[in-house]
């Protein structure tokens, strides 16, 4: 091989090593950070708030919960009898007795017999954007101790991963939540991660949640064609010397 070509062709693939090894920028997906009363699961907003399979229609104020503030959030209805589940960021500490609920906190009341029991379980339905390697981590706690057990599960592409039983006898609360952390999911765009909250026996309560999913993105393919490239100018200069 001449020097120059020889020397073109070191050139490229020290190139395309630079740009296949260069670190991708891993994107944080934050249930909290990114709530919306406005998109569900729509919007470029990945979160869907749900019951069962169905994305919950926006409530501008759910005054069944008898907050003392305007408390907007996804639920069937605001109407006795149908409105639940639900899903709000709560817009400040109602301060009401034995509901530890704080601003900010993300929070859902689950279905009971007579109040949203055909409307399916609390969920929330996080939608990848991005393909790549995730790490799926969050929280919950039973935000009053009725003594009314409820679950909550991660699911994978309606695959279950990991979960466990809130008691709700006054053993799971705020400063002893139940924490996940799943790493290296790999998730393709479109690949879905569910936070389901069940209610176990008649009667559903408040759970409060975090969840958050970090994705660092697969190598984008355009690394290999520059590589591709560069090496094809080489050997066709080759051959025209």
């Amino acid at each position: 091989m001449r020097q120059p070509i020889r020397l073109a062709v070191l050139a490229s693939l020290a190139i395309g090593g630079a740009l296949l090894t260069a670190p991708a920028h891993a994107v944080l997906y934050d249930l909290a950070t990114d709530w919306s009363t406005v998109n569900n699961g729509t919007g470029g907003n990945p979160w869907s708030y749900r019951g069962g399979t169905s994305a919950l229609p926006v409530q501008s104020d759910l005054t069944l919960l008898t907050f003392p503030f305007t408390q907007p959030g996804w639920a069937p209805s605001n109407t006795l009898g149908s409105f639940l589940p639900i899903w709000f960021k709560a817009s400040g500490n109602p301060g009401l007795g034995g509901i530890d609920i704080l601003a900010d906190d993300v929070v859902t009341h689950t279905w009971d017999a007579p109040n949203g029991g055909s409307s399916g379980q609390s969920n929330i339905l996080f939608t990848a954007p991005i393909g790549g390697t995730a790490t799926i981590s969050g929280s919950a706690f039973n935000s009053r101790n009725l003594n009314r057990a409820e679950r909550w599960d991660i699911f994978v592409n309606n695959v279950q991963q990991v979960g466990d039983t809130l008691p709700g006898d006054g053993s799971n609360i705020r400063a002893s939540a139940d924490t996940f952390n799943l790493a290296n999911v790999v998730l393709d765009a479109g690949d879905t991660v569910e936070l389901r909250i069940t209610t176990l026996g008649s009667a559903g309560d408040f759970v409060t949640v975090s969840m958050s999913v970090e994705m660092t993105p697969a190598p984008e393919p355009t690394s290999l064609a520059l590589l591709g490239t560069g090496l094809a100018a080489v050997f066709l200069r080759r051959r025209s010397v």
